[in-house]
C-alpha cells in the first residue's frame, strides 16, 4: 500500500511539474468523510423540496448518498460513495461563472469536491470523485429540468471559502 501511495505522489509531482493535472485513485479514500460536524444542519425545506427523492440512501448512478446536510457555508453537502465503502464530500453552491472553476455544473448550480489542498494550493481529484460529481450534476439538472425550484444557495465566492478548484 505504501508503495502505491508513494508511486501516486511521485506521479502527481511529475505531472504537476510538467504543468498538467493528475487524479490519483489511491488518494481518494484519504479524504473520506465519516461523521458530520456538530455545526452541520439538515437541508432546508426549500432544498428538500428541490432534491425530491434524492436523500440519504438514494442511489446516484453507482454511488450512494451516505450523508446529506447543509454545511456551515450554506452549501448543500453530499457525501457519496460506493455501496459499503467510505465516501467523499461534494459541496453544491449556486453557479457563479466568474468564480472558482467547479468540477461539474448544472444550469444553476456548481459542484466542488471537498478535498484538502496540496502545498501549492491545488488538490487532487480522483477519477471516481469526478465521476460522482458529474453523476450528481446530471441528477440535479434533471430536477431543474422537471421544474423543481432551485433553492437560494450562496455562491462559493460569496462564502469566502478558499477552494483549490
Amino acid at each position: 500500500m505504501r508503495r502505491a501511495v508513494w508511486a501516486g505522489i511521485v506521479a502527481a509531482g511529475v505531472v504537476a511539474a510538467a504543468g498538467g493535472a493528475v487524479a490519483v485513485r489511491g488518494l481518494s479514500r484519504s479524504h473520506a468523510v465519516s461523521q458530520p460536524a456538530p455545526t452541520q444542519r439538515p437541508p432546508s425545506s426549500a432544498t428538500r423540496a428541490f432534491l425530491g427523492p434524492l436523500a440519504v440512501g438514494a442511489h446516484v448512478e453507482r454511488w450512494v448518498v451516505q450523508e446529506l446536510f447543509e454545511s456551515p457555508t450554506g452549501a448543500v453537502a453530499f457525501v457519496l460513495g460506493p455501496e459499503g465503502e467510505s465516501g467523499f464530500r461534494i459541496d453544491v453552491f449556486r453557479r457563479d461563472d466568474g468564480g472558482a472553476r467547479p468540477v461539474a455544473t448544472t444550469r444553476s448550480l456548481a459542484l466542488y469536491v471537498d478535498n484538502m489542498p496540496l502545498r501549492d494550493g491545488q488538490s487532487i481529484i480522483a477519477p471516481d470523485q469526478l465521476e460522482a460529481a458529474q453523476a450528481l450534476a446530471r441528477t440535479l439538472q434533471a430536477r431543474e429540468d422537471a421544474g423543481a425550484p432551485v433553492p437560494m444557495l450562496p455562491t462559493l465566492r460569496a462564502t469566502a471559502t478558499p477552494r483549490p478548484h
